[in-house]
């Protein structure tokens, strides 16, 4: 059975034992190979850290060249966004690994979409969700998202023949703020896409309610036809994300990131992809991508009005985080670019240059201006409203008069 060095600042550099000793340290127990005997720890907090010593991988046999596994659940935090990082060090040989552990899931069987769908079903399977990077900034760490809701994840270190110096794995948390859509958007149906966006990066997207829960089926790895998904335009045939739900009034939570971002819910049966792990617990959001710089730019729309989102994922295991809003109240608007009317919200009839009828409106009531035949100096007709009309030079023949009704004068 392998030891943890007892007089951990001895064998830190003396700026780093101090800082570890600053924080309450949890060494792991052996045996903890596997998640069954995993090492608990509670309550862990931003500057808390772990400690062991491994020189292998092996998951089967304890002692030195085992793999160290970590059930870690978090400190409360006041309720919110925040990124959690492990970071890995030690005063020898650098090698050793982070991984955060998942399960694999069985797929629901493909079909849209409906409230009270099934969703896939978590496996019994252990599986690697993100492994730690040697190249990344700062080296050998690993990220997740969490909301101050004591989150829970499985944790492993594994070494290699040359990291037989103890290992020291510190908490590192910092508070996200969710970038605002500005666009207030109907309730209603409402798509979340990253087809037709300027490129063909393989995405994923969750959505989340007012208290960081992640709402059951609102996710999408990749889109399926548009006979599955509903969406317009969606083929089944790429690796972007498609997602048509209906939304009551309220404020959403948009998580949007690369292959494979997950959290503890399985895939629903509108997805074409429905068998990506998954993690244990809820309250936790991660990706395995290590890419960096990846365009994830997405549009959101309620039919009336579509907002088209720049989103670049900076960093490795990086998801992007926005927030958009439904309102409550919409009424009927009439919109002069178009010659229509629909019923949208006060802020998307303005955005739309449309002059909005009132709350509650209909446009089956509402006194739209209609347009008519307007005759253009070329002798041509087109439907137009008035003021269009004279500002073509035009002459207007009428509300609702037809082209086809009118014999405009040709020129000489």
């Amino acid at each position: 059975m392998k030891k943890t060095t007892t007089a951990l600042a001895l064998a830190m550099s003396a700026g780093l034992a101090t800082s570890a000793l600053a924080r309450p340290n949890f060494p792991e127990v052996e045996p903890n190979e596997t998640k069954g005997q995993a090492t608990m720890v509670v309550g862990m907090a931003p500057g808390d850290t772990l400690s062991g010593n491994s020189t292998g991988t092996s998951t089967t046999v304890a002692g030195a060249a085992s793999a160290d596994t970590f059930l870690i659940k978090v400190a409360p935090a006041p309720l919110g966004l925040y990124r959690n990082r492990l970071v890995i060090t030690t005063t020898g040989t650098a090698g050793h690994s982070g991984s955060i552990r998942g399960l694999n899931q069985v797929a629901a069987a493909q079909a849209p979409w409906l409230p009270g769908m099934v969703i896939g079903t978590p496996g019994v399977t252990d599986t690697t969700i993100q492994t730690s990077s040697a190249t990344s900034t700062p080296p050998r760490f690993n990220q997740w998202y969490g909301f101050g809701k004591e989150e829970e994840i499985y944790y492993r270190v594994t070494g290699t023949a040359s990291t037989t110096s103890d290992y020291l794995v510190t908490l590192e948390q910092l508070p996200i703020a969710p970038t605002p859509i500005a666009s207030t958007f109907a309730p209603g149906d409402i798509t979340i896409t990253t087809l037709g966006q300027g490129h063909s990066s393989d995405t994923d997207i969750h959505v989340y309610d007012a208290n960081f829960n992640p709402i059951v089926g609102s996710s999408n790895d990749d889109e399926a036809a548009a006979a599955v998904s509903g969406v317009p335009g969606a083929t089944g045939a790429t690796l972007q994300s498609a997602l048509k739900r209906s939304y009551a009034p309220g404020t959403y939570y948009l998580a949007i990131g690369s292959f494979n971002t997950c959290n503890n819910l399985p895939s629903p049966s509108d997805d074409d992809f429905r068998t990506g792990a998954i993690l244990d617990f809820p309250n936790a959001l991660a990706t395995s991508s290590t890419a960096t710089n990846v365009n994830v730019a997405f549009s959101i729309s309620d039919g009336v009005v579509t907002t088209p989102v720049p989103s670049t994922r900076a960093g490795i295991f990086d998801i992007n985080w926005y927030s958009f809003t439904v309102g409550g109240v919409v009424g009927a608007c009439c919109v002069p670019t178009t010659l229509t009317c629909v019923e949208t919200s006060a802020g998307n009839c303005s955005i739309l240059g449309g002059t909005y009828n009132g709350d509650g409106s209909t446009c089956a009531t509402a006194n739209c201006p209609t347009p008519g035949a307007c005759c253009l100096p070329d002798g041509s007709c087109i439907q137009a409203l008035p003021a269009a009309c004279t500002a073509q030079n035009g002459t207007y023949q009428g509300n609702s008069v037809q082209c086809g009704s009118v014999q405009c004068p040709q020129p000489a």
